[in-house]
């Protein structure tokens, strides 16, 4: 009797990226380095190795773009309501 032979698992052929949880980590303390990094990930034949760059190339984006963006607008958002509340206390005294 012949038993079917299993269908190899597409994942399993496929070379993991050492080192993986230490790029992700390089992307988000240096976000240059993440880019950097991912530049060279997603150019690679290994459909691991870009997704490991495709993630590095949003992480570090994300961390230097987008946080220090939302910094600037909490910080300004802060001001703000310290003025309304500057100026509402203001026109009491009046």
């Amino acid at each position: 009797m012949m038993r079917a032979k299993a269908s190899p698992d597409p994942r399993a052929s496929e070379t993991p990226v050492e080192f993986r949880w230490a790029l992700y980590a390089a992307s988000v303390f240096l976000p240059f380095a993440g880019i950097v990094i991912a530049l060279f990930l997603i150019e690679s034949d290994s459909k691991p190795a870009r997704r490991v760059g495709r993630l590095c190339l949003f992480t570090g984006f994300l961390v230097w773009v987008l946080l220090p963006a939302m910094v600037i607008t909490g910080i300004l958002l802060t001001l703000a309501a310290a003025v309304v509340g500057f100026l509402s206390e203001f026109a009491q005294l009046l």
